[in-house]
């Protein structure tokens, strides 16, 4: 391998690019399964690296889902992907550690992810019922014996986790509370659906779809806010679908300002823009959209 070169290494569920300069190596990863199969990576790639595959739709469910593909040879490792991404697929690392320098420079904002666990309220009578319900695995629960009986430990792996919420609605005991950063609405019209098509819900990476017997019904509290179910949705007005917040640090950038545009359109929070100036930005913001 050239120094200064990026390579890419592996395929299927985990795909990663590598460079390394001198003694130094850089390793962006991006995880399959984590992929919610948006256009958000590509929209915000200034390099245009991040190209976007359509999903395959047959007879109202879909047969293959939409993709992504990362040409190696356009990539900088800016880590704008990272920071955008809903499901979090993707990882940035420089010599082992996590390194994303776009948040480094504050050219975009840290997106406030959070997930906390009170174990001394669970008990071994659920059995481990936010284990079950996480989509990715990324909850282990495990007991152990001590004087004052039974006790219950929670791991949450955080680099593979959604934050969608399923396993805080699970705990009987509301023992887990979890931090969406991405705010918005979703909603389904089921009298609008064609009869039989569950896109939607065939795409939804955390259930926040659901297909039933009286059609696909919604949980956005469940909702990543990724839009793959509006970007696949063939029928106008059956699905409610907007993106409206973000909680995250204060930056103050054009970049950051483009970004906005594209996560928010016209139903964007002035909050985004928070900051010395936010405000003169968020007023420029506003006249451009209107």
């Amino acid at each position: 391998m050239k120094w200064g070169k990026t390579t890419k290494i592996g395929s299927g569920n985990l795909v990663q690019l590598e460079r390394r300069i001198l003694a130094d190596c850089y390793q962006l990863t991006w995880q399959k399964d984590m992929c919610p199969g948006c256009t958000l990576c590509a929209s915000v790639c200034r390099q245009e690296a991040i190209r976007y595959r359509p999903g395959k739709v047959e007879n109202g469910r879909l047969a293959a889902p939409p993709t992504i593909e990362i040409q190696a040879e356009d990539c900088n490792l800016c880590g704008a992907c990272v920071v955008i991404c809903p499901g979090r697929a993707f990882r940035l690392k420089a010599n082992g550690q996590r390194w994303v320098p776009v948040e480094d420079t504050k050219v975009l904002p840290v997106f406030q992810y959070g997930i906390t666990v009170d174990a001394a309220g669970c008990t071994v009578d659920c059995q481990a019922a936010c284990a079950a319900a996480c989509p990715l695995e990324a909850i282990t629960v495990a007991t152990a014996e001590s004087e004052q009986g039974p006790t219950v430990r929670v791991h949450v792996d955080r680099d593979q986790c959604f934050y969608c919420q399923q396993c805080a609605a699970a705990c009987p005991e509301q023992c887990i509370t979890v931090n969406q950063a991405y705010e918005g609405a979703l909603a389904v019209a089921a009298d609008r659906c064609p009869p039989g098509c569950s896109i939607c819900a065939d795409a939804c990476p955390t259930d926040a779809l659901q297909a039933g017997a009286d059609g696909v019904t919604a949980r956005p509290d469940f909702c990543l806010f990724c839009g793959v179910c509006a970007d696949l949705c063939p029928a106008e007005g059956a699905l409610t679908f907007r993106r409206y917040g973000v909680k995250c640090s204060q930056v103050r950038s054009g970049t950051w300002l483009s970004a906005v545009e594209i996560l928010f359109k016209s139903g964007a929070k002035a909050g985004v823009l928070a900051g010395r100036g936010g405000e003169k930005r968020a007023r420029l913001y506003r006249s451009r959209i209107s």
